[in-house]
């Protein structure tokens, strides 16, 4: 478990700037059809949105996805060209993180998704196993979407965060 905060506080530290952090914005009314029971279980937790593989042979453990609305001070398209979200920034920062706390920043690297800017990030940890963690953050304006897949198999983390990227965004910026 201590591991676990370990990696989330690698992610954290390469998250948005908590100067240009505002809130949230209500992410519950989002819905991924594909991650459906009764191989995948879907709660909300605050103002996240949690879907968990909870079949027993369906996913290595743990895997599961965090959707968040992330309402940011500044216009995202200028922060991901130019800003603290700039995928050199923040790959700076996720190596820096990683090294401090014995994991590993894998990639940082500019995305589109539904014509939209945004930033594609992975990292891994040893937790009794190789744990990948791969987030997505895609924004217009000041509205940010958040995503984060885990799983202790990369191609299957990718896999959920670019599924979750291109069904989520037409239900947020549409």
């Amino acid at each position: 478990m201590l591991r676990l905060a370990i990696v989330a506080a690698i992610l954290a530290a390469a998250s948005p700037s908590a100067a240009q952090f505002k809130g949230y914005f209500d992410v519950s009314h989002l819905e991924l059809r594909e991650l459906a029971e009764p191989k995948w279980g879907r709660r909300m937790d605050g103002g996240q949105l949690l879907y968990l593989c909870i079949a027993a042979n369906g996913c290595p453990p743990p895997t599961g996805l965090t959707i968040k609305g992330v309402l940011r001070a500044d216009r995202l398209e200028d922060s991901f060209a130019s800003g603290d979200l700039m995928p050199a920034k923040l790959a700076e920062q996720g190596k820096a993180n990683a090294e401090r706390t014995g994991s590993e920043f894998l990639e940082a690297r500019a995305i589109r998704v539904a014509n939209l800017p945004g930033v594609h990030m992975e990292a891994a940890a040893n937790l009794g196993g190789k744990v990948y963690f791969v987030t997505k953050w895609i924004g217009r304006g000041e509205r940010l979407l958040d995503i984060k897949a885990t799983s202790g198999d990369l191609a299957l983390a990718r896999k959920l965060a670019d599924a979750a990227a291109a069904a989520l965004v037409p239900q947020v910026f549409e």
